[in-house]
C-alpha cells in the first residue's frame, strides 16, 4: 500500500516520490496529525472495507486512549508520534495482514512493555507510557514490566494488540 501525504516534509525533506533519501530522523518523526487527518488517510488508501474498518477501528482505540491521557475529547486530540507515516504504516500494515492470514483467533500472553523512560514530543515519561497502560486497560491481555530498561511496547503497537488479541496466561490458549 503506498500513500502521500504533500505535506509530510520532515528532516528538510519531502516523502512524496520514490527518490531514497537519507533518514537521520528519529522514528515517529513526521507531520502532527488530528485524529480526523489521520483517518482521512487511510480513508484515501485504496483499502478492502474489512480492511479500512480494522485500521479505523485501531487508529479509534488509540484516539480514545490518547484523549483520556491528556484530557480532551477524541476529535480535538492531537497525534504526535502516533500519528506519523511510521505509525500509520504499522496500524494499515496489520490490519492488511491479518486480511490476508483470515486467523480464526489471535491470543497474547501478558505482554513484556520494558522500563526506564523513554523520549516523547511531551518530554520524558516512564515505560509503559500513560497511553499503553490506558490500551491495556480496555484490552484482554495483560502488562508485565521489564525485562529491560527500554520501550519494548509502543502506542502503536498496544493499540494494534487491543483491537485483535485476546488475552492467556500460559503459552497454551484454553
Amino acid at each position: 500500500v503506498r500513500y502521500t501525504d504533500d505535506r509530510a516534509v520532515t528532516a528538510g525533506h519531502d516523502h512524496t516520490d520514490d527518490e531514497p533519501k537519507p533518514h537521520d530522523h528519529a522514528e515517529g518523526a513526521g507531520p502532527t496529525r488530528t485524529y480526523e487527518e489521520v483517518l482521512e488517510i487511510i480513508d484515501r488508501m485504496d483499502l478492502a472495507a474489512a480492511v479500512a474498518g480494522r485500521a479505523r477501528a485501531t487508529v479509534e482505540r488509540l484516539g480514545r486512549a490518547e484523549a483520556a491521557v491528556h484530557d480532551t475529547d477524541l476529535t480535538a486530540t492531537i497525534f504526535h508520534e502516533v500519528g506519523a507515516d511510521d505509525a500509520i504504516a504499522d496500524i494499515v500494515g496489520a490490519s492488511l495482514l491479518l486480511a490476508d492470514l483470515d486467523p480464526e483467533r489471535l491470543v497474547t500472553t501478558p505482554v513484556a512493555t520494558g522500563g526506564g523512560q523513554t523520549k516523547t514530543d511531551h518530554g520524558r515519561y516512564p515505560v509503559p507510557t500513560p497511553a499503553v497502560v490506558e490500551l491495556a486497560a480496555d484490552a484482554d491481555w495483560s502488562l508485565w514490566g521489564g525485562p529491560v530498561d527500554a520501550e519494548l511496547l509502543t502506542p502503536t503497537g498496544a493499540a494494534i494488540l487491543a483491537e485483535i488479541a485476546d488475552g492467556v496466561d500460559g503459552a497454551t490458549p484454553e
